[in-house]
């Protein structure tokens, strides 16, 4: 799959390529690194969630845990 920044990138894509795009799934496309080569959270489309592990799902730490978020944060 590929993944658009947005819903209106893609619909123009979908226009200009005259193909049958859709969306499958919110947030970035699943990428499988090979076995051993684990991608670290910072090399991801939406870098790391606070605790510097786990990947952000999209913008402003979306998907993140909950615990990563402090009180300062809101």
């Amino acid at each position: 799959g590929r993944t658009y920044s947005s819903e209106c990138e893609l619909k123009v894509t979908r226009c200009e390529k005259k193909e049958q795009l859709e969306i499958h799934s919110l947030g970035p496309c699943e990428a499988t690194p090979p076995p051993g080569l684990a991608q670290h959270c910072s090399q991801t489309v939406y870098g790391c969630c606070q605790d510097n592990t786990t990947a952000a799902q999209g913008v402003g730490l979306a998907g993140c845990p909950s615990e990563s978020f402090s009180s300062s944060d809101f």
